[in-house]
């Protein structure tokens, strides 16, 4: 997610650079001036940006739910869904009743237990034919889980990516607003982006005054 971060500040940037808010006109004369030219810190705006921050607060948190999920699916490969959506639901509480610890204990020992009736049953040569039964259904479910495994992380994977690239494009957005509006606010009619190494010089740094605007929100 950092990379995509990265990629999305730089947009922003860019697109600072491309803002006009239009020509200006001197009040007694009505004739038009000319360019009126102000700077703004797309990093800084990017950065200070309170909506930015809760929105990768909750991809983060997001992010953290869906990797634990996978990681004790992992670890608890043998039980079925059901079993496992039980053992999801009471580990998310965050206040347990005894009841509930002792059937998480349950659901971690049978996992266990499983875990160690299959490893048996493999290295067992001289199994019976109820044994080489539950011998197989351990390992189907083992392989269906796996692939489920991979599947999901898959799903978890692309609808991270696609909320990023949504939390992105409205923080793009809402900046690309507050830029337009503080500028037709001050009269100008060019914003440079001032976090870009090569800039003209300007007295006009609009930035404080943006970011106030975004954070008022």
């Amino acid at each position: 997610m950092t990379r995509s971060r990265g990629i999305s500040a730089v947009l922003v940037s860019v697109v600072l650079l491309a803002i006009i808010a239009g020509p200006v006109f001197s009040a007694d004369t009505k004739q038009q001036v000319g360019l009126i030219f102000g700077t703004a810190d797309a990093d800084s705006l990017f950065k200070d940006y309170t909506k930015r921050q809760q929105l990768y607060s909750d991809l983060d948190a997001l992010k953290a739910r869906l990797e634990g999920e996978l990681e004790l699916r992992n670890a608890n490969r043998l039980l079925t869904d059901d079993e496992f959506k039980q053992l999801v639901d009471l580990q998310a509480k965050a206040q347990k009743t005894d009841a509930e610890q002792k059937k998480i204990d349950e659901l971690l020992g049978t996992s266990k237990q499983r875990d160690q009736d299959l490893q048996a049953l493999q290295q067992k040569s001289n199994a019976t034919d109820a044994e080489k039964t539950q011998r197989a259904e351990l390992e189907n479910r083992l392989k269906a889980v796996q692939t489920a495994l991979q599947d999901n992380k898959t799903k978890f994977e692309e609808e991270l990516n696609k909320q990023l690239i949504e939390a992105n494009q409205q923080v793009t957005q809402d900046i690309e607003a507050a830029v337009t509006a503080v500028a037709k606010e001050q009269g100008l009619t060019v914003v440079f982006n001032k976090s870009l190494q090569f800039i003209l010089y300007s007295s006009v740094d609009i930035t404080p005054d943006v970011l106030k605007k975004l954070n008022k929100k």
